[in-house]
């Protein structure tokens, strides 16, 4: 149990998961909520900022607290993409 425990507490893990629920969130969005639907560019934007989070993560490790920040950064362009799209 203690390896997946340490699994859920990787900071590789946890930002897949915050892109994955960018992913859905702007899908739901962009096919329920919105008049048109986002295209493939804008819903990959959020995606690709997690990317390069994780880059930066191989290069150099830091510390939990910075994963976090970039779990927010990434929530933050998902609001941003969508808020751009409902003006």
């Amino acid at each position: 149990m203690t390896k997946a425990k340490d699994l859920w507490r990787s900071p590789y893990i946890q930002l897949a998961q915050a892109a994955g629920c960018s992913i859905l969130i702007t899908s739901y969005f962009s096919k329920h909520i919105l008049k048109e639907p986002l295209s493939d560019l804008e819903i990959a934007i959020p995606p690709f900022v997690a990317l390069i989070f994780e880059t930066m993560l191989k290069k150099d490790a830091s510390p939990p607290f910075r994963v976090r920040y970039m779990i927010g950064a990434v929530a933050l362009v998902t609001v941003l993409v969508i808020g751009y799209h409902m003006i």
